[in-house]
């Protein structure tokens, strides 16, 4: 269900970055991105198949808050992936920025 995706997502999150604060900015700035792509993909279905959210999604499980169309559950779920996802490989492999040597 979407309730208990968010709860996993903000629970590696919270352990993710009190290990690594360094990670949560490029994480924040992954997730606004990861909406900004997938909204005009929204968008292009919404043109090009009018009523598919409606007849596809079961907004009777959902909260009915509806974003230019776009189920809220749908806009925090690609939030979330994007914030969650996109710091992993650094955590895992203990990957930092690091600074360029000076010519």
């Amino acid at each position: 269900s979407a309730l208990s995706t968010f709860i996993a997502a903000v629970f590696i999150d919270v352990v993710l970055f009190s290990l690594r604060k360094d990670l949560l900015f490029s994480s924040l700035l992954t997730g606004i991105l990861m909406v900004l792509v997938t909204v005009p993909v929204y968008y292009f279905g919404i043109i090009f198949s009018p009523g598919y959210i409606e007849k596809t999604w079961l907004f009777q499980n959902l909260s009915g808050i509806v974003v230019t169309g776009i189920p809220i559950e749908d806009i925090i779920f690609y939030f979330l992936l994007g914030l969650t996802a996109a710091p992993l490989y650094e955590f895992w492999q203990n990957e930092r920025l690091r600074k360029m040597p000076k010519k």
